[in-house]
Parts: C-alpha cells; structure tokens; sequence
C-alpha cells in the first residue's frame, strides 16, 4: 500500500526508538562543552590548574558505580539515566570542592600537608556521607518507577561509589598531584 505524497513534502516514521536516540545525541553532544564549562568555574574558584584536573580525573571512576547500580536493579541505561549521570557528575564535583577547599584551608593555615590532607578527608567524612546518604535513600522510591527507575538506579550506584571516591581516592590523587608523601 503506497501512499502519494506530494512533491516537496516527505514522510518519517518517527517512534520512541528514534526519539530516544534524538535525545541521548542531543545530551551527548553538549557534554564536552558543559565539561568545559565546569573546568573553567573550577579555575576560577580554586585559581589554579591542578584542583580542577585533581577534580575531573576522579570523574570517570564513578561509572563502576553506574554501572553496578544499573546491574543490580536490573535496569537499562537509557535517557533518564543519562540525565541522572550529568546530576551525579555535579554531586561529585560539589563533594570534591568541599575536600579540596578544607584541605587548602589547613594548608594555608600551617598544617602540614600530609595532615592536612588525613585531617580534610576525617573532617568532611560525615559531612559527605550524610549528604550523599540522604540522596540515595531519597531517590529509593524512584527505583520502582517504570520511567524513572533507571536514573534512581544510575543515581544510587554511582553516588555510592563517588562518595568512596571521595574519601579514599581524592586525597590520594590530591597528594600524587602535590608530591605529598608520609
């Protein structure tokens, strides 16, 4: 069964398959401009280079969280998991400034380094978990959700993993970054 169509005008099968990857390209094509965006408030709020890189070489990391999340709960990545991906990106970042300022500000203050760092990541470790805790558990009855159960799981797993990220492996590239040793 044909279907005339007239000249100048055509015609598109146009369903959710297509419209979620219209959708996910559309994201994936801005990422490196927001990445960029982020770098460079990064610069601005710690005036330097290396707190940034610091910062962003920690991100992709937080994908073994993602991706766990998502196995576990048996969910697909998909569109609202992307969008969950970029708000985990932006809690991870936030709870890395809170470190690395704390480290500067005992720094600055005469801590020794190597204390200094220890002293940040005990000092913000309540602070960082309660935070992260109370994200997780809010977006637990997300999880059930047809629609938005992906980006809770995406969320949850990959927050888990940011937050031990944070604690345990931030101050440890801090400190490779600055040469700090025992």
């Amino acid at each position: 069964d044909e279907i005339d169509i007239p000249e100048g005008y055509a015609m598109h099968l146009y369903g959710e398959q297509e419209s979620r990857e219209e959708s996910n390209s559309a994201l994936v094509g801005r990422l490196p401009i927001t990445l960029l965006i982020i770098f460079i408030i990064l610069m601005l709020l710690f005036g330097n280079l290396r707190e940034p890189v610091i910062l962003l070489v920690t991100l992709p990391l937080i994908f073994v969280g993602v991706v766990a999340g998502l196995a576990v709960t048996d969910k697909m990545f998909d569109f609202f998991s992307l969008l969950g991906l970029l708000g985990l990106v932006g809690m991870n970042v936030k709870n890395g400034v809170i470190l690395i300022s704390r480290i500067g500000e005992l720094r600055s203050s005469g801590v020794e380094p190597y204390r200094a760092v220890i002293t940040a990541a005990c000092d913000r470790f309540i602070p960082v978990v309660a935070a992260s805790m109370t994200t997780v558990l809010g977006m637990l009855p997300l999880l059930f959700d047809s629609m938005f159960g992906s980006m809770a799981a995406t969320i949850m797993g990959g927050l888990v993993v940011a937050t031990l990220l944070v604690l345990m492996i931030l101050p440890v590239v801090y400190s490779l970054f600055y040469g700090i040793r025992r």
